[in-house]
């Protein structure tokens, strides 16, 4: 919950308290644990994951990247680190659109490529 804001982390607590505090028959206790556990692992997981994320995010491979990209309003690491992952080198993506101009060009001028895509 390190990543939520404090009343937000607040209200979950007062809410799992509440749930714990509630009495019912042995069966819908059980239940209820068995949700409320899973609940926990799953928190726990996550907790997990946001760590090690701003683990990669700080390291050297994208670290100045990631910063550059907090100029943006409303861009933390998740969305810096996946932005940068996912796009990778901006070079790249420029050099598959020269690619595919390339093709476009080579297709309209080869009767035989323009009839084997179906396109005219």
């Amino acid at each position: 919950m390190t990543t939520m804001p404090k009343a937000v982390v607040s209200t979950i607590r007062m809410h799992l308290a509440w749930l714990r505090s509630l009495e019912m028959d042995v069966l819908m206790r059980e239940i209820l644990d068995e949700y409320l556990q899973t609940y926990q692992n799953m928190a726990d997981k996550i907790e997990r994951f946001d760590k090690r994320i701003e683990e990669l995010a700080g390291g050297s491979a994208y670290a100045e990247k990631v910063k550059k990209l907090f100029s943006l309003i409303g861009i933390r690491t998740h969305t810096a680190l996946a932005l940068v992952v996912e796009t990778g080198d901006f070079a790249r993506l420029q050099t598959q659109i020269s690619m595919q101009h390339s093709w476009a060009l080579f297709q309209e001028r080869d009767p035989v490529v323009t009839s084997k895509t179906g396109q005219v």
